[in-house]
């Protein structure tokens, strides 16, 4: 006897024990729930080593960029212009509030109000906040705003070029923490209801804490509903109350002890992770429909057998453990094998949703063999009994298997047809991703932030940065070099702004009546011009764009929007304008860094580390199940639904227009590592029948009308609960539980097309192989 099946009559032998001290274990579990913390930053998904990554944090404190939030004053539809009097006294009003928040560094605020005017004249230099005097005069009025709109950086940053949009950049005090300045500042604007401006928040720290909260909504709502659908699937299934609630008990165990793993191991819950509990309540209930509906075929059986015992619960359970230990323990440790993959990617979240979700996937395997028994012969007999409308004998098959059983060869053809189609839609996918993605096209989150890029710049950056020898870049030449990398990077398409050191240097030449580009002084003027520059607080002050020692410099470059394809081709556009502006001698290095260089680093990694982990699940199930089954032949039967499912959702992926990215290439690994649990119950059904002595078309009959009553069940259980993450507050969790929903329900339709007619064509010589191999375990067992 196997030690699982060993541990399933100890199980059977002291069930209550077993179930006590499973109930035991999983509330300590809980108790450790509590501690999982919760991380919705970039950073959490970022690939670890990556060299981009690293040089974007290293500039954000070289060139002393903190993190910030946006608030934005938009007119009202019937309401006055932001640039009107009215408009300008809130933007003062409302600068100088958020100076006086603890959790903001005063020093760093940045809006019209703080925007500066520099003066100089032979015997003068003054700078005075623009906003510092207003008047109610209308000539002083369009002066004033000719003046604003003369400054470099108020159309693009500051206000928009309608004069309805304003915007405020509110930069962390780094002693506080993301949600203490969040509330700080929504407090604050609280204030501001009697305004007859519209205030919001918007920028990357309000949208990554945003998607915490959407995280933690989506887990409250998911999760129950999935509770509630698939108990209302196995009632409708099963008919009986022991078929709903035995499933159903398995469920939270996995969770709560995953989850007190997590929590233990400091592993935090990011937007990869929080699909563990749709992942592992379906496949969780797949082992067990497997064993409750065997237990009921025995215990029916032994049942109406004359002599038997009034409660053969035990003797069935025991039957029913012997006929499945086989592919229970197959499509459990294929399936762990396939989401292991997973753990084999630089992406921190990746590799932790492959280690927990095998973990469960296992965990889910031990409790078929222990507490699922146990509760099999603990329940009152009465929750076994079936409703009266199933209590009748199913038909053998349904209609649409009877028929593709009937299709043979055409069969075969038919699929392969669809995977064709499959290959051809492959080679047209795209690679897409970005935050603003995770939320609904509708939500206040994605309509602010299209309306801050509509009026200005860009929230997206691209930033190059020159790094060279101490001085080099307070030196005519090296001003030079930046003012021709800043025309050309300015000339691009996409590019809608360029800020760099230079604008306060042209803002000083203008206000000193200095005819040459700054490139164009000697270095004694270009010397006077740098320490001004340094002793103003314009919104662009210099140290966030050139070092003290001159010896580095970055030039921001503002986007509207990101898109993978072009990102990168502006990133090979800009190495190659390098390539052509730099010395030669390497004496000026250059890289790139900011939020879209690191996205393109991330959306690739994922993809290629998804395409690899997909290689590698493939490869790792393949191995499996030439271990198990012994035979390349059914090991290629077994993959084939499987595979044919997963290149037929890529291909409908390119056709329907859906890109992959952070979720969407995760469905091919999990799938591997779900949908081959079809081909092996009905391979290893298969294969019992005709050691049994069975003929090739009465064992294919009678493998579907048994075991395929199972797999349909498991088909229908597990697509309708990933179609619960279609009610998901996240888009990519949306179209991620679709796909999974689709290409689970194709790999159901493949076994049914491909794998009689794989089964059909093995040589006569392997069903003679079989009955010796039976033959063979038969004089062991006895």
């Amino acid at each position: 006897m196997s030690p699982l099946l060993r541990l399933g009559d100890s199980a059977l032998a002291s069930p209550r024990a077993w179930l006590l001290g499973i109930a035991l274990v999983t509330a300590g579990f809980a108790l450790a729930i509590p501690r999982l913390e919760l991380r919705t930053d970039g950073a959490a998904l970022y690939p670890s080593g990556n060299e981009t990554v690293r040089r974007t944090t290293t500039d954000r404190l070289t060139f002393h960029e903190p993190e910030s939030l946006l608030v934005l004053v938009v007119a009202r539809p019937e309401g006055p212009e932001v640039a009107s009097p009215s408009g300008f006294e809130l933007l003062r009003r409302l600068d100088g509030d958020l100076r006086r928040l603890a959790p903001v560094r005063s020093s760093g605020v940045r809006s019209l109000a703080s925007l500066e005017e520099l003066r100089i004249s032979s015997d003068a230099i003054s700078v005075a906040p623009y906003l510092d005097s207003l008047s109610d005069d209308p000539g002083d009025w369009r002066q004033l705003v000719s003046r604003l709109r003369a400054h470099p950086l108020t159309d693009g940053t500051l206000l928009s070029s309608d004069g309805r949009v304003a915007a405020l950049y509110v930069p962390r005090d780094e002693t506080h923490g993301r949600e203490a300045l969040l509330t700080a500042v929504g407090e604050l604007l609280s204030g501001y209801g009697d305004t007859p401006f519209e205030l919001l928040l918007t920028g990357p720290l309000l949208i990554e804490s945003t998607l915490g909260d959407k995280i933690l909504d989506d887990l409250g709502r998911l999760v129950p509903i999935m509770v509630v659908v698939m108990s209302l699937l196995l009632w409708w299934l099963t008919g009986s109350l022991a078929g709903v609630l035995i499933p159903m008990t398995a469920v939270p165990v996995v969770l709560l002890w995953t989850h007190g793993a997590m929590a233990l191991l400091g592993i935090p819950l990011t937007l990869v992770t929080t699909l563990l509990p749709v992942i592992l309540m379906a496949i969780t209930l797949t082992d067990e429909i497997h064993l409750v509906d065997s237990f009921r075929r025995h215990y029916e059986s032994l049942s109406t057998e004359p002599g038997r015992p009034s409660d053969p619960r035990a003797e069935a359970v025991r039957g029913a453990l012997r006929e499945l230990e086989g592919p229970i323990v197959a499509t459990s440790v294929t399936t762990a094998t396939g989401f292991l993959a997973f753990a084999f990617t630089t992406l921190a979240p990746l590799r932790h949703f492959g280690l927990l979700s095998s973990f469960g996937i296992l965990l889910a395997m031990g409790l078929t063999f222990t507490a699922t028994p146990a509760l099999l012969v603990t329940v009152p007999r009465r929750w076994l009994a079936a409703r009266a409308d199933r209590r009748a004998e199913l038909p053998p098959l349904p209609s649409w298997e009877e028929r593709a059983l009937r299709l043979g060869p055409r069969g075969l053809r038919i699929g392969a047809l669809f995977v064709l189609v499959g290959l051809v839609g492959i080679s047209q996918l795209r690679v897409e991703d970005n935050w603003i993605s995770n939320f609904a096209e509708d939500s206040a989150t994605v309509s602010t932030h299209e309306l801050f890029n509509d009026s200005f710049w860009g929230s997206h950056r691209f930033d190059l940065v020159l790094e060279a020898s101490s001085g080099t870049f307070s030196r005519p030449a090296g001003v030079g070099l930046v003012h021709r990398l800043t025309e050309r990077a300015s000339r691009l398409p996409e590019v809608q702004g360029v800020v760099g050191y230079l604008l306060p240097l042209e803002i000083i030449a203008r206000a000193s009546d200095e005819p040459r580009a700054p490139q164009e002084l000697p270095p004694v003027r270009l010397q006077d011009f740098l320490a001004l520059a340094q002793m103003s607080e314009d919104p662009y002050e210099l140290p966030s764009t050139l070092t003290p020692d001159a010896s580095s410099v970055r030039i921001q470059l503002f986007l509207r929007s990101e898109d993978y394809s072009r990102d990168l081709a502006l990133m090979q556009r800009l190495r190659e304008i390098l390539a052509e502006e730099l010395p030669r001698d390497g004496s000026i290095r250059a890289h790139f860094s900011g939020d879209l260089p690191v996205g393109i680093e991330m959306v690739g990694a994922i993809v290629s580390n998804q395409l690899r982990s997909l290689g590698l699940a493939f490869g790792a199930v393949a191995l499996l199940a030439l271990l198990f089954f012994r035979s390349p032949t059914a090991t290629c039967t077994v993959l084939a639904p499987v595979t044919a499912s997963t290149v037929m959702v890529f291909g409908a992926m390119a056709f329907l227009g859906i890109p992959l990215g952070i979720a969407t290439s995760m469905f091919a690994g999990l799938v591997m590592g779900v949908g081959v649990d079809f081909g092996c119950h009905v391979l290893y059904r298969y294969r019992h029948l005709r050691r049994e002595g069975l003929g090739v078309e009465p064992a294919l009959h009678q493998t579907f009308a048994t075991t395929g009553r199972a797999i349909r069940a498991n088909a229908l259980v597990s697509t309708v609960g990933f179609s619960v993450l279609a009610f998901s507050g996240l888009r990519p969790n949306h179209t991620l539980g679709l796909l999974l929903a689709a290409a689970l329900a194709t790999s159901y339709a493949m076994t049914l097309l491909l794998m009689p007619g794989l089964l059909r064509r093995q040589k006569q010589g392997t069903a003679q192989r079989l009955a010796s191999l039976a033959f063979s375990s038969a004089r062991g067992e006895g």
